[in-house]
């Protein structure tokens, strides 16, 4: 009889495994259709200490409140997921963790600008200070923000990374430096948001964007930008193309993201792609497919074209 009374007991229980894949699950579901950004998933890592306390309540309700237990540990994790939503990446800026960043240089008609962070929000736009001559104007709300400038003879270089004071290893006269800082990344997850502003009269312009889990509004519109080469993650992107630049060259090489290309009506396009599990939704309209390739077509003879060159995973990309 004790034993049959056991079984019984374990066939009433609730996987807590089983409630963890189904709050995954809706999540996931949830950044699928565009309800909440990727980078959510930055944040609820920093509340990774609730599923402790929910295998805690599991662990002393269970045995003999399976149903009870169940709905405290699926409230629990909802609970933990709201609060990582309502901290996300709408939190106000605030003096102690924001920082300015700025820079003139009249002689510059180049700019190459390298933006790197592991997960965050990254607005560009042309919006610059209204000072003479000022080319960059960059805000930053959270830890770990980090520039580097330099002027070359070809013109202005500057990174915007994540300030990690790294792990050095030495040997004698040899050291070495570690790529991976665990504690500068637990520091910044969830944390940066970047908005930055160039100014539309610089000749021409490179941007290189690396990102994790990251929210991307890439406002080009009214900028000179020659190459734009992003390497994301489980990114949610929205780029809007350069439309007076002459000749664009765009390089995406994409995770599980969610990438929308707006082409200005002015600009021809070419867009290649090696990507087989990427879900494409192209205007053939403008942008007829012929062979491999979806391409304008007055592509050879417009003044401002863009090549679009994607190579991605799981994603879903819209080009309109």
């Amino acid at each position: 009889m004790a034993d049959q009374t056991e079984s019984n007991r374990s066939r009433r229980r609730i996987p807590l495994a089983a409630i963890l894949l189904l709050t995954l699950g809706v999540v996931l579901l949830l950044n699928t259709t565009d309800v909440v950004g990727w980078g959510i998933w930055w944040q609820i890592f920093r509340f990774w200490p609730l599923i402790l306390i929910a295998v805690g309540l599991n662990i002393i309700l269970a045995p003999r409140f399976p149903i009870i237990s169940a709905i405290v540990v699926a409230l629990v994790l909802v609970a933990g997921i709201g609060a990582a939503y309502l901290t996300s990446w709408d939190m106000a800026f605030d003096d102690d963790r924001s920082r300015q960043y700025g820079i003139s240089a009249n002689q510059s008609e180049f700019l190459e600008l390298d933006v790197d962070f592991g997960a965050g929000s990254l607005v560009v736009d042309s919006i610059v200070s209204p000072d003479e001559g000022e080319m960059i104007m960059a805000y930053f709300n959270g830890l770990g923000a980090h520039t580097d400038d330099r002027i070359t003879e070809d013109g202005l270089e500057v990174t915007l990374s994540i300030d990690a004071p790294g792990m050095r290893l030495k040997d004698g006269d040899a050291e070495w430096k570690s790529e991976i800082d665990l504690f500068g990344l637990l520091r910044t997850l969830g944390s940066l948001r970047w908005d930055v502003g160039v100014s539309p009269d610089i000749a021409e312009i490179i941007l290189d964007i690396e990102g994790g889990a990251a929210d991307m509004d890439l406002r080009l519109t009214h900028l000179n930008v020659k190459t734009l080469d992003m390497d994301v993650g489980a990114a949610d992107v929205e780029i809007a193309l350069p439309a007076n630049a002459g000749h664009t060259d765009i390089y995406i090489d994409a995770g599980a993201a969610d990438i929308d290309i707006a082409v200005p009506n002015n600009l021809a396009a070419l867009i290649n792609s090696d990507s087989t599990l990427t879900a494409f939704d192209v205007d053939t309209s403008r942008f007829p497919k012929t062979g491999e390739v979806w391409r304008s077509p007055d592509y050879d003879t417009a003044q401002n074209r863009v090549e679009i060159n994607i190579d991605a995973g799981a994603s879903s990309i819209s080009i309109h």
